[in-house]
């Protein structure tokens, strides 16, 4: 259920920094060198900017001529990208950081998930500024699978997680997942689905205080379990509510794969859908009340999968273009359109490029973060 651009390309680190300037102006991208672990490739998921001049960023690496994972970590500090240990808990082949939230150089919560004996469960890390730290979830009674997909944090007592979790066995039949968590455990929240829907899951989540958050994700009905649609959720301090999210019309599978709120009232979703046989930009604005599709996003052949909003005219949005042959792309919100800038890719490589995470201090300031060649080298580009 969760949605994934496919990326033929090998994964790569790659950190995007621009000083965006007014939305008119040309905005620069610049890449960033990423170290990488001693005979391995490297995805790098999702990237954190707490401070001017400090970021995390977390994915996994694969150890060359074998499928087995183990999580990763790096953070920018000092003008440079460095590696941290983080621990891998699982046995194998999966262990992998998808999500994190930085609320300052020394305090992150990373999620994602890892293999078990019996099938897959959920992964939480937290960054105390020194080391990172393994924190117990629970996963919903019953579960063979389950994963974390986003995660936000408004204070060291109030972090969000989303995901998904299945516990049919041999029958696959993902529901989604919320957990929170209070200083101390994690808690799991009951997700409604809306009604007559039987599967869904949720990729992202933002949260603007521990009574206000707004996840989103995708859905399937019993009369169409390949075709799904867009979900978003509502938390209100007490329980989670969907609201209804419009489709592009003739749009073929389409659903979120991030949101970021700059208040209750603001928030703005991407991902992305099937139309003419081509991959489409799905982007939608919350307003408090009812979810708006927003036109002339992106052209045909484009994906995005990540968002970060600064304020209700100001958001950069980043992901993967063309066929076959994929690039990245950056895409920029100004209160009133939406406006693609050029992302530059490392001197040797010309192509099978993407973008993954992206996290923006301000209106002219974001790092991204992605991948890049066919054996998977970490990127980042700095704005």
């Amino acid at each position: 259920m969760k949605r994934t651009l496919v990326v033929t390309a090998g994964a790569i680190l790659c950190a995007a920094l621009w000083s965006a300037i007014p939305a008119s102006a040309v905005t620069v991208w610049r890449v960033q060198q990423v170290p990488v672990p001693a005979n391995a490739s490297v995805n790098l998921q999702a990237v954190s900017c707490p401070a001017t001049g400090v970021c995390f960023a977390v994915g996994y690496s694969t150890q060359v001529g074998t499928t087995i994972e183990s999580t990763l970590a790096e953070r920018w500090s000092g003008g440079r990208w460095a590696i941290l240990a983080t621990p891998s808990p699982g046995p194998g082949p999966v262990d992998q950081l998808t999500r994190l939230s930085c609320l300052s150089a020394t305090d992150c919560m990373a999620i994602g998930g890892f293999s078990t004996q019996t099938g897959a469960s959920n992964l939480v890390e937290h960054w105390d500024g020194t080391s990172w730290t393994v924190l117990p979830s629970p996963n919903p009674v019953g579960t063979t699978v389950a994963g974390f997909t986003g995660v936000s944090c408004v204070s060291t007592t109030s972090c969000t997680a989303v995901g998904l979790y299945d516990t049919s066995g041999n029958r696959p039949h993902e529901l989604p997942v919320a957990e929170h968590w209070n200083g101390a455990n994690w808690t799991v929240q009951h997700v409604p689905l809306p009604a007559g829907v039987t599967a869904g899951s949720l990729s992202a989540v933002s949260c603007r205080s521990a009574t206000a958050c707004i996840a989103v994700g995708s859905i399937a009905t019993p009369n169409q379990p390949s075709n799904t649609k867009p979900l978003a959720e509502q938390w209100n301090g007490t329980s989670w509510t969907a609201r209804a999210t419009p489709t592009p019309a003739g749009a073929y599978n389409p659903g979120f794969s991030d949101v970021s709120c700059t208040s209750h009232s603001q928030c703005t979703a991407v991902g992305g859908y099937l139309a003419n046989g081509a991959e489409s930009t799905l982007a939608e604005r919350w307003d408090g009340t009812a979810w708006t599709i927003q036109s002339g996003v992106a052209p045909p052949g484009t994906g995005l999968t990540n968002v970060s909003c600064t304020s209700s005219v100001s958001c950069t949005a980043v992901g993967i273009t063309g066929a076959g042959t994929v690039t990245p792309v950056a895409d920029y919100w100004n209160g009133t359109s939406w406006t693609l800038q050029s992302m530059p890719v490392p001197h040797h490589s010309t192509k099978d490029v993407a973008m993954f995470g992206v996290s923006c201090r301000s209106a002219t300031t974001c790092t991204a973060v992605g991948i890049y060649g066919r054996t998977a080298h970490p990127l980042a580009d700095h704005e």
